[in-house]
């Protein structure tokens, strides 16, 4: 049995499958025990008060004692099973004499789940309870066995994918330390270059000042140079004037030639 369980176990780790303990309690008894459990809902339902509440008569119900049996009887299977009064279990309608009916009033117990229960377990009529209890003992060994071994493949797991992740973020940060690079020789050339930028602005300024200089004195050349063409052609006229005075006055003093006739 012990092996055929771990066999269990060994197939949900491989398939990875995560499953609660009442799930697992019920397949484990399905598949190894077949213990019949239609009543545990309406067990659960009863135990789940910290308190005297549970009624004698479902000792009767859950077949701990028959139905024929005394209040008497009830108080045995207590004592037998070392029960405390107003701890594990209340008394109510004690032992009176009626004189109306001309008998006394029934005891009336109630239990303790934790008293209830023991009574079930160990109960020789209904040897099922036992056997769940003892299903439960062994489930709860195997299953906190699985969460281990599960809890290490989950661990495994995730320390993969967190070696996953931290290689993934290495390698991005590569990457950005490389951009990071890139981006600070980009910067730096950009400072150079408005730098540089700067340097032709100011030496444009310089220029466009040597430039205008040298357009006024351009200007003022042509200025010159049109009142010299000016001179030059009063001087041109005066020498044509010349010219043709001399020209006369060379005229006049050249002996005419003697005509024969």
């Amino acid at each position: 049995m012990t092996n055929t369980i771990e066999k269990y176990n060994n197939e949900l780790i491989r398939e990875q499958r995560n499953i609660n303990i009442i799930d697992y309690i019920n397949e484990v008894n399905k598949l190894f025990h077949k213990i019949d459990t239609s009543f545990i809902n309406e067990f659960i339902d009863l135990i789940s008060r910290n308190e005297c509440c549970i009624h004698h008569n479902l000792l009767e119900k859950y077949e701990v004692i028959s139905l024929s049996s005394s209040t008497f009887d009830i108080k045995r299977i207590l004592d037998q099973n070392e029960l405390i009064i107003e701890k594990d279990y209340i008394l109510r309608n004690s032992n009176q004499f009626n004189s109306k009916e001309g008998k006394g009033k029934k005891n009336e117990y109630y239990l303790h789940p934790y008293a209830f229960k023991l009574c079930l377990i160990r109960s020789l009529k209904t040897p099922k309870y036992a056997k769940y209890y003892l299903l439960l003992e062994e489930c709860i060994k195997y299953f906190n066995d699985y969460q281990n071994k599960i809890n290490e493949v989950y661990i495994i797991s995730y320390k993969n994918r967190i070696g996953e992740y931290l290689n993934t973020i290495t390698e991005q940060n590569y990457k950005i330390n490389s951009l990071k690079q890139k981006i600070d020789i980009i910067i730096d050339n950009n400072k150079k270059l408005e730098q540089s930028n700067r340097e032709l602005i100011e030496l444009t300024k310089k220029n466009n000042i040597k430039l205008d200089e040298t357009h006024n004195m351009l200007e003022e050349t042509n200025e010159e140079l049109e009142l010299t063409n000016i001179k030059l052609e009063t001087t041109d006229k005066t020498l044509n004037i010349i010219a043709n005075k001399l020209n006369s006055a060379v005229i006049d003093r050249v002996v005419q030639p003697i005509k024969f006739l």
